[in-house]
């Protein structure tokens, strides 16, 4: 598995008789809190301890999700960008304007924390930042990202009105814009052949042996970050130089259609491959049959049945 295809947890199982706390080891709520791309180990990890209220917490900690930076503060300050002079103006004449924008912000921010929606944004925007503070830590924008995780653990911890001056402080700081080479940096070591490294002027950065799929998924998640952050003027996904490397895998990249499963048909074929195979105990047997049916009952999807499913030792 390359390194960029997806963030994998660690799978240790939590005793009945323990809080996760008490024993210190990641659960199954706690797996896809775990990374497994580079920089993953530099993630800010929060957890939800009211609704609308979350604290950064580490990441043993029981209901632990990872986030990005630039979100988590754009979350403590419940706007996506601070306002212009001219918005303020308008706010201070208007103050019914100001909070539907305010309300806005908070509604699409509190569906990307929850995960009901673009959860694969998160984590693409996050793992972005993550590359920049491991491989580009000077860059501007990488230090406005770890501003970004030091305000927003304040504003977190903050309670009254030291709360209401951090908040202040953070809406007075303008968004910055991604800088192009370190996003061509992080495409082009997505694509490259896995563990290969490359020399960037005294950096070595190895590739993550990905695709077309992954490159785009990092392209789109860079411009729906800069549309909330109203810097799609110069979103650097939108150069040119990214939108050839994109033309260029997407023509490379093969989509092979297969057969798949048809339950009238194949079905009748499966049961017969189980009941016949006399390696099995009749226990066995029933057991491998009724994992099947409770794959396809409950996965509703066939599509995933074809030629290159597991087999049945693989998914045990």
């Amino acid at each position: 598995m390359s390194l960029a295809a997806v963030d994998d947890g660690e799978r240790e199982d939590l005793r009945q008789d323990e809080e996760p706390e008490e024993q210190g080891v990641r659960t199954r709520h706690q797996m896809a809190a775990v990374g497994s791309r580079p920089g993953a180990e530099l993630s800010l990890y929060v957890r939800q301890t009211a609704p609308m209220k979350w604290e950064v917490c580490t990441p043993l900690a029981y209901g632990c999700k990872r986030v990005s930076r630039v979100f988590f503060l754009c979350y403590q300050r419940e706007l996506w960008a601070p306002a212009s002079d001219r918005e303020l103006h308008v706010n201070a004449v208007d103050k019914a304007a100001g909070a539907a924008i305010r309300y806005a912000d908070r509604d699409t921010m509190t569906v990307l924390i929850d995960g009901f929606r673009r959860d694969k944004i998160m984590s693409d925007m996050l793992a972005i930042e993550n590359f920049a503070m491991k491989y580009h830590p000077e860059n501007p924008w990488t230090k406005w990202v770890v501003w970004c995780g030091e305000m927003s653990t304040k504003i977190a911890r903050a309670t009254g009105e030291r709360k209401k001056q951090l908040v202040q402080e953070a809406c007075e700081r303008e968004n910055e814009i991604l800088h192009p080479g370190l996003f061509l940096s992080l495409l082009q070591s997505v694509q490259r052949e896995a563990g290969k490294e490359r020399d960037y002027e005294g950096t070595s950065i190895p590739g993550q042996g990905a695709g077309y799929p992954t490159v785009y998924q990092y392209v789109t998640a860079c411009a729906f970050f800069h549309k909330c952050l109203r810097l799609h003027h110069e979103d650097p996904s939108a150069d040119q130089r990214v939108l050839d490397i994109l033309t260029s895998l997407r023509d490379e990249h093969l989509t092979e259609h297969v057969s798949v499963l048809d339950v009238l048909e194949d079905l009748p074929f499966l049961r017969e491959a189980v009941f016949s195979d006399a390696t099995l105990e009749d226990g066995e047997k029933l057991m491998w049959w009724a994992l099947i049916l409770v794959m396809l009952e409950h996965g509703c999807r066939l599509s995933e049945v074809s030629v290159y499913c597991p087999m049945l030792n693989q998914v045990y």
